[in-house]
């Protein structure tokens, strides 16, 4: 719902409020929206004070008329909701609307038609300067209709991955309208965009229902909902809960022991019960890294740890399928823009932490089928890139052998001007070897032979069939057995040679993708070692060997 919608619904509300007709379910809402925003406590001020001058018109019998005269009730409301506020504790303090105790008498027709008259100039000026602006108004386009009101459409589909779900008998597709009504998403995930622009992804199982554009329903299952600006005031409703967003990112999950919130970025007001019982004008404020609880049963919150991966928020691909299918240690997005943090998506997000490093930009990953566009990390070649330390607490002492993936598209494309150039793409100090773009322009794999790390041993190298193209994304697999045989794909092709080392490459401090690290006892940066300049997705690790038809599952995808 609009701003304009809102607005409409508030001054409808004011005028039931100054004749006393206001049930609590309206109390309830008003408070809602008068919460909402400045923008709507300023226009509700304002209706007050057009009252408060249509209260001068003059009837025939003044004493008789106790309604709009009535200055202390306007006064009262108006001081009432100058009180909202946010207290030190952020928490919402509303007070209740008090409500006009007069009995109207017998009044004038004729003050009846002034103020009945006054309003409706007041909405018709209004919905021409919000709705039509400065146009001229087709007068061909005013008619009236007997007809039943076909059912609106609420949202569409804009983004889908694996998706198996069902409005009565029709299959919904991507980029197909959804009316009103009830859904259920059997399998797979979907991302809908309502007319106000909010949007809602939706993890199956799920059981939902479109009620209107500012309030979903849902039943059972998992949902993230992102508010722009201007489409505040949007609610989900759950069985036992009710979450109002003020400007929020956040996420819902609903099972048999109840419903839990989330909250990524904003503020939400968490109402707990069923709606048919729960008291509106008892709610507590949550905000972003805050997640709190109502059982089944219950009528209180509680709080409960705030874990970012446990609401999905974008589409997840058929390449992320297939990756945490092959169970890596850690997988690596690239999408907390504007973070200083690159967090695991598997596991525990705390555990293979990266560090951004410099002048780190984050763009479009490739993209794969329907899905959500995911986010690559744009390096511009001037020592930005990503540090993942103290890797010994994670990595099992039990060597089994190692492989790491990656996305990259290099901005650049070495012109063969000085063939000992390195363009670093993936370093592992004591194990993984050094990824890199060389300056003839392929994609090599170098490690010292026989795994010593004594400064000077030479160097084997393994590369890519042809050359990198610039501005184009090339998938790149490096893996390794237990008996030090090393391997290296590039766009699902296996490149050679491969050599055997024993020994060594067991144990690794640290990595750095995007650059050559600064201090090492086995490696010297030189002049020749530079940044990558370009984009880097989809960054997995392992600590096992892929099979050749694990790297080819994942290349296919693209």
């Amino acid at each position: 719902m609009n701003i304009e919608q809102l607005k409409r619904e508030l001054s409808d509300l004011v005028l039931l409020s100054l004749d006393g007709q206001l049930d609590d379910e309206q109390v309830a809402r008003l408070n809602e929206l008068i919460i909402l925003s400045p923008q709507l406590r300023e226009y509700y001020l304002s209706c007050l004070s057009v009252q408060i001058g249509l209260s001068s018109i003059e009837v025939q019998d003044s004493e008789s008329y106790q309604g709009f005269n009535s200055d202390n009730v306007l006064r009262d409301i108006v001081e009432a909701q100058l009180a909202v506020q946010l207290d030190d504790s952020n928490e919402i303090k509303v007070p209740e609307i008090p409500q006009s105790t007069y009995q109207r008498k017998a009044i004038s027709p004729l003050a009846i038609c002034h103020v009945i008259g006054a309003i409706a100039a007041l909405v018709a000026v209004a919905i021409l300067l919000n709705v039509l602006g400065p146009k001229e108004i087709d007068r061909n386009q005013i008619a009236t209709s007997t007809n039943e009101p076909e059912e609106k459409i609420l949202a569409k589909v804009i983004a889908a991955s694996q998706l198996e779900w069902f409005h009565g008998d029709k299959s919904v597709t991507v980029n197909q309208s959804l009316k009103e009504g009830h859904y259920d998403i059997q399998f797979g995930y979907a991302r809908l965009k309502t007319n106000d622009n909010v949007e809602i992804v939706l993890e199956a199982p799920v059981s939902f229902e479109l009620v209107s554009d500012s309030l979903m329903a849902i039943d059972q299952g998992k949902c993230s909902v992102y508010v722009p600006k201007g489409a505040e005031g949007f609610k989900v409703e759950t069985p036992n809960a009710s979450f109002l967003d003020l400007g929020t990112d956040f996420g819902v999950e609903v099972n048999d022991d109840g419903s839990e919130l989330y909250v990524f970025d904003g503020k939400v007001a968490f109402y707990p019960g069923p709606k048919t019982t729960m008291d509106k004008r008892n709610f507590e404020l949550f905000q972003t890294g805050q997640a709190g609880r109502v059982a089944l049963e219950a009528k209180t919150i509680t709080s409960v740890d705030f874990t970012q991966n446990k609401i999905v928020r974008k589409v997840p691909c058929e390449y992320e399928f297939i990756v945490k299918k092959t169970a890596p240690v850690a997988f690596w997005r690239f999408d907390e823009d504007k973070s200083e943090m690159a967090l695991n998506s598997v596991g525990s997000h705390l555990a293979y932490k990266g560090l951004y490093q410099g002048n780190v930009e984050f763009g479009q990953g490739p993209r794969f089928g329907d899905a959500d566009k995911f986010s690559a990390i744009k390096l511009d070649g001037n020592d930005s890139f990503v540090h993942i330390p103290d890797l010994q607490q994670y990595i099992s002492p039990q060597y089994r052998g190692y492989s790491y993936s990656m996305w990259v598209k290099p901005d650049f494309v070495p012109d063969d001007s000085n063939v000992e150039d390195k363009y670093y793409l993936f370093v592992g100090y004591g194990r993984y070897g050094h990824l890199l773009i060389s300056g003839e322009g392929y994609i090599t794999h170098q490690f010292i032979r026989g795994g010593s790390v004594d400064v000077g041993q030479p160097y084997d190298i393994q590369k890519s069939v042809e050359k990198v193209k610039q501005g184009q994304w090339h998938h790149v697999v490096v893996t390794a057995e237990p008996n030090q045989e090393k391997k290296l794909y590039v766009d699902g092709k296996k490149c050679g040679p491969f050599v055997s080392m024993e020994g060594g490459g067991s144990i690794c401090k640290e990595i750095y993708i995007g650059n050559i690290y600064k201090d090492s006892i086995s490696y010297k940066p030189s002049s020749h070692d530079k940044s990558f300049k370009g984009d880097i997705a989809e960054v997995a690790l392992y600590d096992r060997a892929l099979t050749e038809k694990e790297i080819q599952e994942l290349y296919q995808t693209k």
